[in-house]
C-alpha cells in the first residue's frame, strides 16, 4: 500500500477523526482520479525526492524529510493526477490548517521541487506575503533543504546557487536558469513576470486578490504551472481568504465543477469542541506525530483561557484556526445566520414597507434597505438591502476596507454608478421603482448626510423622513434591533454585504448609557506604523433606521396586544 493510499483509508474508516472538508477533499481527489488519470510512479518519484531533503528547524533540523500521512497524500495528488495530454491537472491548491502543523516546511519542499526537479526551463518561481519577513519562512525552509542537499549529493551543489541579503533572496539553479525568490505585496515589478510557481503565504492577511490574480494572469505561458495558497485563518471572515474558502468548500460539495483545484482546509466541524483534543486533528493533521505537540497545544489554550481578551481570541485563531473577529460581537451571528432564506420582492407587491438609506460620504459604500413587518403569526420581518459604490473607487476601497466589492458586483449585491463620486441619481431610481410597488410608509435618512437626495423625495411627494444619527435617535432602535436578531425575528436574504456590516457593529455610548452603533476596526502594528482598518457598517444603521421608523408608527398605529406579539 502507497504511503498516500494509507492516509485515504485512515479517513474513509473513520480511523482518523478528520474534519468534513478533510473527508471532502479526499472524494474530491478520487473522483478526479476516475475522469482523469494518477501516475503512481510520478507521485512514487515526488515522494522519493521528497525523501532526500531534512528538515530544517528545530529539533527536527538535519533529521530526514519522514512525510507525515497528509503530506504524502498532499504531495502524491497534487503531482501525480494527470491530464490526458501528461501534464499536471492541478493548477492551484490550499493548505490550510493551524499555525506550528509544518506548512513553511512543507512550503519549503514544494518550491525546492518546483524550482529543481520539475524539468522546467527558465522557471520563476515566488513566494509572496503580505511583508517580506513572512514570505522568507518559506523561503528559509527552501534554503535549507538546498544547503543539506548540497552537503549529501555533489552534483546538486554543482548546479546550486543562492543569494541571501539585504536586497535579494534567491535561490538558483544556473543550468536551468531557474529561480526561487521572495516578492513582497506592494512588489511593482509584477507585470513581466512569467511564474511556473508561487506560494501565496498567510493570505488571511492580504488585502485583496491582486497579488494572487497578477500571478496567476503571467501563468497563461507556462504548460503546468502551480499556485500554492499556505495560510491559516485570521480576524477577517469576509475577507478574500474566506471568499477564496467559500469557493473551494463549493467545488468539495459538488456546487462548482472545477477540476484544477486541490483544497486541503483543516478545520473543525464544530467551534464549540475546540477544547475537547479527540478533535484537535482536525486542524492539526500532524499532531498524533507531535507537529504541533499536544501538550504545546494544551498549555497555550490554558495561558488563553485565564489570560482571555484578545490572547483568547488570537489563540482560538492561531493555534485552533477558527475564524474570530477583533472585537465582541454586536449579536450572535448564528442567530443573524437563521435568517439567510431568500427573500423574494415579487412576493411582496404592495405590502407595508419602511425604507431608509445610509449615504456614503462622497465616494465611499452607501446602502438603501427596505423592511417589511410580518402580517401574520409566525411570519419574520422581511429585509432586503441595495448598496452602492463609485465605480472608480471598487479597486481603493476593496484594498481600504479588504473586501472583495468586485465578487459582490458580479453577483449583484453592489451596484456601480460611473465616476469616483457617490451619485444619489442610481438610489433615487431604485426608491422611485419601490414606492411604485410596495406601500412605503416612510423613507428615512440623516439630513447631515443625505439633504439632497431626502429633498429630491420631498419635492416628488414620498414620505421622507429625517433620521438624526444620533444617540437620543439611535438608542431604541439599536436596542431593538439586537432584541429581534436575538430573537431570531429578521429574514434577510442571506445578503453577504450586509452581513459583513453587520458583524463589523461594535455599540459605544454615553455618559447616559444610550448606544450608538460603531465600527469594530481593529489597530494593526505598532507606534507610528499603526493603522486602523476600515470597516463598514452603513447596511446596519439603515436597518436600524427601519426599526426606528417601525418603532414610531407602532406607537400611533397598534394596539397594545399587536405590540406584544410583534415585538
Amino acid at each position: 500500500m502507497y504511503p498516500w493510499d494509507e492516509y485515504i483509508k485512515a479517513v474513509k474508516t473513520g480511523q482518523r477523526n478528520a474534519g468534513k472538508l478533510e473527508k471532502l477533499a479526499i472524494d474530491h481527489c478520487l473522483k478526479l482520479q476516475r475522469v482523469h488519470a494518477f501516475d503512481v510512479q510520478e507521485a512514487e518519484r515526488i515522494i522519493n525526492i521528497a525523501s532526500m531533503f531534512k528538515h530544517t528547524k528545530g529539533k527536527w533540523r538535519g533529521k530526514p524529510f519522514n512525510l507525515l500521512p497528509h503530506q504524502a497524500f498532499f504531495l502524491a495528488y497534487l503531482f501525480g493526477l494527470k491530464k490526458k495530454n501528461g501534464r499536471r491537472l492541478i493548477r492551484e491548491s490550499m493548505m490550510n490548517m493551524a499555525k506550528k502543523g509544518g506548512k513553511s516546511e512543507l512550503d519549503g519542499a514544494v518550491a525546492v521541487i518546483m524550482t529543481f526537479f520539475d524539468g522546467e526551463q527558465t522557471a520563476e518561481c515566488y513566494t509572496a506575503a503580505n511583508k517580506t519577513e513572512q514570505a522568507l519562512f518559506s523561503w528559509k525552509s527552501a534554503k535549507g533543504i538546498c544547503s543539506f542537499l548540497a552537503e549529501d549529493y555533489p552534483a546538486f551543489a554543482k548546479d546550486y546557487k543562492f543569494y541571501d541579503n539585504r536586497l535579494d533572496h534567491v535561490l538558483i539553479q544556473p543550468s536551468s536558469e531557474n529561480f526561487f525568490k521572495t516578492l513582497p505585496y506592494e512588489s511593482k515589478s509584477l507585470d513581466g513576470v512569467n511564474p511556473h510557481f508561487a506560494i501565496i503565504d498567510e493570505f488571511h492577511e492580504y488585502p485583496d486578490t491582486s497579488l494572487p490574480d497578477n500571478l496567476q494572469s503571467g501563468m497563461v505561458l507556462r504548460e503546468q504551472p502551480l499556485l500554492l495558497y499556505s495560510t491559516t485563518r485570521g480576524f477577517h471572515p469576509w475577507g478574500p481568504l474566506a471568499q477564496k474558502e467559500e469557493y473551494y468548500t463549493n467545488v468539495l460539495s459538488g456546487l462548482v465543477d472545477d477540476h484544477r483545484v486541490l483544497p486541503l482546509i483543516y478545520s473543525l466541524d464544530d467551534d464549540n469542541n475546540w477544547k475537547n483534543k479527540n478533535f484537535w486533528i482536525q486542524f492539526a493533521p500532524g499532531i498524533d506525530d507531535g507537529l504541533p505537540p499536544y501538550d504545546a497545544i494544551e498549555a497555550e489554550m490554558k495561558s488563553a483561557i485565564d489570560e482571555g481578551g484578545e490572547k483568547l481570541g488570537r489563540c482560538k485563531t492561531k493555534n485552533f484556526n477558527i475564524w474570530q473577529r477583533s472585537q465582541a460581537e454586536f449579536v450572535n451571528m448564528e442567530d443573524w445566520a437563521a435568517g439567510s432564506d431568500p427573500v423574494e420582492l415579487g412576493e411582496l407587491v404592495n405590502r407595508q414597507c419602511f425604507a431608509s438609506f445610509d449615504v456614503g460620504r462622497n465616494n465611499d459604500l452607501s446602502a438603501y434597505t427596505l423592511m417589511f413587518p410580518p402580517v401574520e403569526e409566525g411570519e419574520k420581518f422581511k429585509v432586503f438591502s441595495r448598496f452602492y459604490m463609485p465605480a472608480d473607487m471598487v479597486k481603493q476601497r476593496s484594498k481600504e476596507h479588504r473586501v472583495s466589492y468586485q465578487q459582490w458586483i458580479d453577483k449583484g449585491f453592489v451596484t456601480v454608478a460611473p465616476g469616483n463620486f457617490t451619485d444619489t441619481t442610481v438610489i433615487l431610481e431604485d426608491i422611485i421603482e419601490d414606492v411604485a410597488n410596495f406601500d412605503i410608509h416612510c423613507i428615512a435618512a440623516d439630513t447631515a448626510f443625505a439633504l439632497e437626495l431626502l429633498n429630491q423625495l420631498l419635492v416628488r411627494g414620498y414620505p421622507a423622513v429625517n433620521f438624526p444619527q444620533r444617540y437620543k435617535e439611535m438608542n431604541s432602535a439599536i436596542l431593538q434591533l439586537q432584541k429581534m436578531i436575538g430573537k431570531r425575528e429578521i429574514q434577510h436574504g442571506g445578503n453577504p454585504v450586509l452581513t459583513w456590516n453587520i458583524a463589523n457593529v461594535a455599540l459605544k455610548r454615553n455618559t447616559g448609557g444610550q448606544v450608538m452603533m460603531d465600527k469594530s476596526d481593529r489597530v494593526t502594528g505598532k507606534g507610528t506604523e499603526s493603522k486602523r482598518t476600515k470597516r463598514k457598517i452603513d447596511g446596519a444603521v439603515s436597518l436600524a433606521m427601519n426599526v426606528g421608523s417601525y418603532l414610531d408608527w407602532i406607537k400611533d398605529n397598534v394596539g397594545v396586544v399587536d405590540k406584544i406579539r410583534f415585538l
